[in-house]
């Protein structure tokens, strides 16, 4: 068993979140800083899925541009990305992206 560095609680040795104050643990900030070139390739895809959808229409940049924003600002902040955001981001914005993004070990799902 482990404990919190915040709060002092116990924890199980694979918990990469304390269940107690919610602090992220040393575990988390392992696997999160860890990145192998995987994030650029999905802002790479994630801008040209933009790019490729104001061609076609307007109307699909008002959720394209929103998405890729997120989706960016998280990988650069090393936050999670919820499995809805992944799912959107494959049928809306990149096939290949959204891909990656669900094939991702490194952020916890939220």
């Amino acid at each position: 068993m482990k404990y919190c560095t915040k709060c002092g609680a116990e924890l199980y040795d694979e918990a990469v979140v304390c269940p107690t104050c919610g602090c992220p643990t040393d575990g988390y900030k392992a696997r999160s800083s860890k990145s192998d070139g995987k994030d650029m390739i999905i802002k790479i895809f994630m801008i040209i899925g933009c790019v490729f959808s104001g061609f076609g229409f307007l109307l699909p940049l008002a959720w394209t541009i929103p998405m890729t924003v997120t989706v960016c600002r998280r990988l650069d902040n090393h936050e999670p990305i919820g499995t809805g955001l992944k799912v959107c981001t494959l049928l809306f914005c990149s096939l290949i992206a959204g891909i990656l993004l669900l094939c991702d070990d490194n952020s916890p799902e939220g």
